[in-house]
């Protein structure tokens, strides 16, 4: 006799513990109800992390928040105005709403790259003389220093006295390190340095158009000038925004791309010849991948968020000779939305409720600097599938609608998509 497996059923979802944190991947409810005030979380490793997949045989009832949004990328800091110490900046994680753990106070160190999502980013073609401790300031066979690949999320920064890259975002098409800009007299340049999405030279995350692209970092120079005749101020470079990919860009339906976004890249800048040393700060991690369905109804009141995380902001230095003692490094840029998806016959969104899967915002310059900001990540995706006689959407939505529950047909890009229920 044949028989068909079903999943296990882990009855009623009824989270009373503030916050709640579920293991990502699928989970099969009976029925759903997140009261007013709690946050559900999502947290582990695999290769799902940054994703919930919510299944339920009833119906859905949200009146609290369900957030799967990127964390913020670090900002480097200094420990004193005299001192060669300091922490690098860490990349945000995707698909959780939490800081990354800032690398130890050590000189000429990496920060650490996010964690969760899809897959890593890229370093690039920059010569390193190691991707975890440079050489000390009497050794010129390495000038240029570049962070490890992001592990999924925001690329992390670097703290050094060297031309220095962060690592690239990871994701299906992560943000890339910023540029460093020319070379000067007697020292090789550096030709940029790759996102998950092959971004290259602070270039965000390609998807394919300027609605889900992530934005690029702004190549600038600090007012720090070199220690001798021919050397130019310092460069800074920000970091590229993360993004959704061309293949989800194409798929507004979701139907062959439930994943998450990607993380952007960390800021770069030249501390090579300079008075003192500098460092520069993490992308944030890439929106998280979430779908609820039911077989009867959702009811939203609250809000669901798939938001990229924020770039940290440059170092703006602390005013000692113009902001350079010590240097002021780049921003990291931010992450890309991620996914929100919907699909119940009935499905009601209230005037109150929020339905969010934003890019991150790319981190701020220093006002010591004439660039090297943080680029924005680009928009993420909502999908809804309901029965247009009993659906209600009244909530704030972004990216928005197109037009409520009326199908949308064809996809429009920056838009909402709407489908009839079940597809």
């Amino acid at each position: 006799m044949s028989g068909v497996c079903t999943p296990p059923d882990e009855g009623a979802f009824n989270p009373i513990v503030n916050p709640t944190y579920l293991t990502p991947g699928v989970h099969h409810f009976t029925t759903i109800t997140v009261p007013a005030g709690v946050f559900v979380f999502v947290a582990g490793t695999g290769p799902e992390s940054g994703t919930l997949d919510l299944q339920a045989s009833g119906d859905v009832r949200i009146e609290g928040t369900i957030d799967v949004s990127g964390g913020p990328g670090t900002q480097n800091t200094i420990t004193s105005r005299d001192t060669n110490q300091g922490r690098a900046g860490s990349g945000g994680y995707t698909g959780e709403q939490r800081s990354a753990t800032a690398s130890p106070a050590c000189q000429f160190i990496a920060g650490n790259g996010g964690l969760n999502g899809q897959t890593d980013g890229t370093t690039g073609s920059c010569p390193v003389g190691s991707t975890t401790v440079c050489r000390g300031p009497g050794d010129r066979t390495a000038i240029l220093f570049a962070a490890p690949p992001a592990r999924f999320g925001g690329g992390g920064g670097v703290f050094t006295g060297y031309r220095a890259y962060g690592g690239g975002g990871g994701g299906v098409a992560g943000g890339a390190p910023g540029s460093c800009g020319a070379a000067y007299p007697g020292e090789r340049d550096c030709s940029g340095a790759s996102g998950g999405g092959g971004a290259t030279s602070g270039a965000g995350g390609d998807g394919g158009s300027t609605t889900y692209s992530g934005g690029a970092g702004t190549l600038g120079q600090t007012e720090c000038p070199g220690s001798s005749p021919g050397v130019p101020a310092a460069y800074v470079g920000g970091g590229g925004g993360g993004s959704i990919g061309t293949a989800a860009a194409t798929d507004l339906a979701a139907v062959t791309t439930f994943q998450a976004g990607s993380g952007g890249g960390g800021g770069s800048a030249d501390f090579l010849n300079r008075p003192v040393y500098g460092g520069t700060s993490g992308g944030g991690g890439g929106g998280g991948a979430l779908r609820i369905a039911s077989s009867t109804s959702i009811a939203l009141r609250g809000q669901l968020l798939a938001n990229g995380g924020d770039g940290g902001d440059a170092f703006i230095g602390n005013g000692a000779a113009a902001g350079c003692d010590p240097q002021p490094g780049a921003a990291g840029g931010g992450g890309s939305g991620g996914l929100i998806y919907l699909q119940a016959p009935r499905v009601t969104v209230t005037a109150a409720a929020r339905v969010s899967a934003a890019g991150g915002a790319g981190g701020y310059a220093s006002r010591f600097a004439s660039g090297g900001g943080g680029g924005d990540g680009g928009t993420g995706r909502v999908r809804i599938s309901a029965t247009p006689s009993t659906c209600t959407l009244a909530g704030t939505f972004d990216p928005p609608l197109v037009s409520g529950c009326s199908p949308t047909v064809p996809a429009t890009p920056g838009r909402a998509y709407v489908g009839t229920y079940p597809n």
